[in-house]
């Protein structure tokens, strides 16, 4: 993989790493790649249980 630079410089690597969250499907998709997984987020919800029912979690 070679990554060029607005101002012309070059970079060349074997393995591109990003840390683009919950874009990281879209961004591979822009590649012109297949992602090989999807991201589908949702919010959840969580909850504190009582200490005497932590066993059961």
């Amino acid at each position: 993989m070679v990554i060029r630079t607005r101002q012309g410089g070059e970079y060349e690597a074997s393995t591109l790493i990003s840390c683009s969250g919950l874009m990281a499907d879209r961004l591979v998709k822009m590649l012109g790649l297949e992602p090989g997984f999807i991201i589908c987020p949702f919010r959840g919800e969580y909850f504190r249980l009582a200490p005497e029912h932590n066993q059961i979690v």
